[in-house]
């Protein structure tokens, strides 16, 4: 069996055409999920070392989470903080009842469970949270304050 050679070219020319047409659709799709994404989300999720921590903690329309047990943060918290126990039965109750677009700044005692909580304030909507690396533990082991009476 033989093919004319102006059959191969036909054929050679559909698939070229075929190519550019995937990677050009490929091209212009991928780019307008980039525009969309950041013009529709502007949510800030982020886990920090202490020191950038600090730095925004003091930022004036923070609000500061400490989300482990009330007994452990009655033995020592970072100032200013609000208590919302992580294992309380209400714990994703009180969450819900928060401002989405507050700007929080989350903590446990070495990370685990305020990188849960991070988790659920994005599913439930939130935009700014920021929570702390290595937790209260970290923020103690460099040295920055941790008070009982504050």
């Amino acid at each position: 069996m033989q093919i004319k050679k102006t059959t191969l070219y036909q054929i050679f020319g559909i698939i070229v055409v075929m190519s550019l047409l995937v990677i050009a659709y490929m091209f212009f799709s991928s780019n307008q999920t980039g525009t969309s994404n950041s013009n529709q989300d502007s949510s800030q999720f982020s886990t920090v070392n202490a020191q950038q921590f600090d730095e925004q903690v003091s930022e004036d329309n923070a609000v500061l989470l400490d989300v482990r047990t009330a007994e452990e943060y009655s033995l020592g918290r970072i100032p200013g903080a609000i208590n919302i126990d992580y294992y309380s039965n209400d714990f994703q109750a009180q969450i819900a009842e928060l401002d989405r677009e507050g700007n929080y700044k989350i903590y446990c005692n070495s990370g685990n469970r305020s990188s849960s909580a991070l988790e659920l304030m994005k599913s439930l909507g939130f935009t700014n949270v920021t929570e702390l690396a290595g937790g209260i533990q970290s923020w103690a082991g460099q040295g920055y304050e941790v008070c009982t009476n504050c």
